[in-house]
């Protein structure tokens, strides 16, 4: 009888932990893959100060926010030149951009689309990405 209460006991623990443990592993297996995840990031050209690229350098004040907020997070990105800013914004909304850096505000004709960064630069500008 004991060994039956011993056996079921051991069973039982296995079972829970198992059941405690798989949620773990799979947020940090969820966490990981995000880290992973290479987000496309679109630069205004011609925005400064915003946002430019010369000679195929991505500069300006959102430029520079977006690495150090990369960097701090270890994400993983690449740049791409923007010529237009509907384009860029169609792009974001369509997924094709994960973030979209430019001399961009708050509007409401897109907040069933975009998220909105706080305001980083005394006129207002902010940075879209989808929602």
């Amino acid at each position: 009888m004991f060994n039956k209460l011993q056996n079921l006991f051991v069973r039982l623990f296995f079972i829970l932990s198992f059941g405690i443990l798989c949620p773990i592993f799979s947020y940090a297996s969820e966490a990981f893959e995000q880290n992973e995840k290479i987000l496309t990031v679109g630069v205004l050209d011609n925005h400064m100060p915003i946002s430019t690229v010369e000679d195929g350098i991505p500069q300006g004040i959102g430029v520079d926010l977006f690495k150090k907020i990369a960097k701090d997070l270890s994400l993983n990105y690449e740049i791409y030149e923007v010529k237009d800013p509907y384009l860029g914004i169609e792009l974001t909304k369509l997924g094709l951009f994960d973030v979209l850096i430019g001399p961009y505000q708050n509007q409401a004709k897109f907040s069933q689309t975009l998220d909105f960064s706080v305001p980083f630069f005394a006129g207002g500008t902010q940075l879209y990405s989808k929602k």
